[in-house]
């Protein structure tokens, strides 16, 4: 009897530990995630930023331009 009461004990310590693992490893992953969704996001909106400006103005003098009529921008 004292020992099918340890062995439920040690079976119940167990699985504490590892749902306590397994909650420290979600929390790790999920900040990371975060992290890296913000570091991507400030890069993407520095590369829109760029191509927009690049885009809508141009990057060479009309005089130097072969197709200068093309575009309308």
């Amino acid at each position: 009897m004292v020992i099918k009461y340890l062995e439920k004990r040690i079976l119940g310590q167990a699985l504490v530990e590892y749902l306590l693992v397994m909650v420290f490893m979600i929390l790790i992953l999920f900040n990371f995630t975060k992290g890296l969704n913000s570091i991507l996001g400030q890069s993407m909106g520095s590369l829109r930023v760029i191509l927009s400006d690049e885009l809508s103005t141009g990057i060479c003098p009309n005089s130097l331009c072969i197709h200068q009529d093309e575009y309308g921008n």
